[in-house]
C-alpha cells in the first residue's frame, strides 16, 4: 500500500486481462473479491485460470507477466516482440507448433461474452 504505480504493475493487469481472455470471464469469476482472496493472491501467489486449451506459450507469457517478484515481469517491449512473433507464427503456411496451438484453442476456448458489470 502507498507504494507509486509502475510498469511493472500495468504488466501484472495485462496478465490478468490474458486470462480473462483466454477463459472468456472474469478472473476469479465465482470468487468474492475480498480481504481473502487478495490474502490469497499476495502471500500464497493465487493466480487466474486459464481455459482449456490455452497455448502453452501464451500461459507462459501470462504467468511471467503475473510474477509476484516485479523484478522478473517482461518488459512492454519484450511481451510486443512475442505478440508479434505469434502473429508471424500464424501467418506461416506450414503447421508450425505455435499455429497449431493457437488454431486448437479458437475451437475449445469460449466466445469472450460482452456484458456490462454492476
Amino acid at each position: 500500500m502507498g507504494q507509486k504505480f509502475t510498469q511493472a504493475a500495468d504488466i501484472y493487469s495485462f496478465g490478468v486481462i490474458m486470462t480473462e481472455i483466454s477463459t472468456g470471464k472474469r478472473a476469479f469469476d465465482g470468487v468474492p473479491f475480498n480481504i481473502k482472496l487478495s490474502l490469497k493472491i499476495c502471500k500464497e501467489d493465487e493466480r487466474p485460470e486459464f481455459g482449456d486449451g490455452t497455448p502453452d506459450c501464451y500461459v507462459k507469457l501470462a504467468k511471467r507477466c503475473m510474477d509476484s517478484d516485479p523484478n522478473e515481469r517482461p518488459t512492454a517491449t519484450i511481451i510486443c516482440s512475442k505478440i508479434v512473433h505469434w502473429l508471424d507464427e500464424m501467418k506461416q503456411k506450414d503447421d508450425n507448433e505455435i499455429k497449431k496451438q493457437f488454431l486448437k484453442a479458437d475451437k475449445i476456448i469460449p466466445k469472450v461474452e460482452s456484458s456490462i458489470h454492476p
